[in-house]
């Protein structure tokens, strides 16, 4: 684990001491952009944060790919939903 130390979006310095806690009941965009953070820069490896946060591989990148390309709008949820909305559907016969 790299000793590094970041600021969130309210301005605060996030250190690997300080991450979001593992019982998360709702996952704020700053919480989301603190673990997207977090693992990007080796703070916690992708496994590690997967495991912790009992979070699936597709949410994790989620939110990195709503940060990535929409900036903190893309971690909110109605944004995450606009995005699936143009997902195109699997027929059943295909799953």
């Amino acid at each position: 684990m790299k000793l590094v130390h970041f600021t969130d979006l309210k301005g605060d310095i996030v250190t690997a001491n300080n991450l979001p806690a593992r019982n998360q009941k709702r996952w704020t965009p700053n919480r989301k952009y603190i673990v997207v953070m977090a693992v990007r820069l080796g703070m916690i490896s992708t496994e590690a944060c997967l495991k912790h946060y009992k979070i699936d591989t597709e949410e994790l990148e989620n939110w990195s790919v709503g940060f990535k390309t929409k900036g903190v709008s893309g971690l909110q949820v109605t944004k995450i939903v606009q995005r699936l909305d143009v997902l195109p559907l699997k027929k059943p016969t295909d799953i």
